[in-house]
């Protein structure tokens, strides 16, 4: 995995409460915010949001359990990105 230098390579965060929230509005349940959290502990493969809001981020990456899943993300400032939805997604898009 590699991190792009449009994506700070600081500790980010996933707020547990927050991401269950988005991922019921969405509909979807399929990642937890544990896994989640292993993509930003394991590294990912950041990519522009180019169907969302400018100013989020798609972090591809793989849980523990060898998941790959697709985050999306916003940068909320001092250096805590928030994770707001995610699913699952194909082993050829780390590529």
């Amino acid at each position: 995995m590699c991190y792009a230098p449009s994506v700070p390579s600081y500790r980010e965060q996933v707020i547990a409460d927050e991401f269950e929230v988005h991922q019921a509005r969405a509909g979807r349940r399929i990642v937890s915010a544990r896994e989640a959290q292993q993509v930003w502990d394991n590294g990912f493969l950041p990519r522009r949001n180019v169907r969302g809001s400018r100013d989020t981020r798609l972090l591809i990456g793989r849980t523990n359990g060898g998941r790959t899943v697709t985050l999306v993300s916003r940068h909320m400032g001092s250096g805590i990105w928030m994770t707001f939805t995610a699913w699952d997604t194909k082993e050829a898009d780390l590529a």
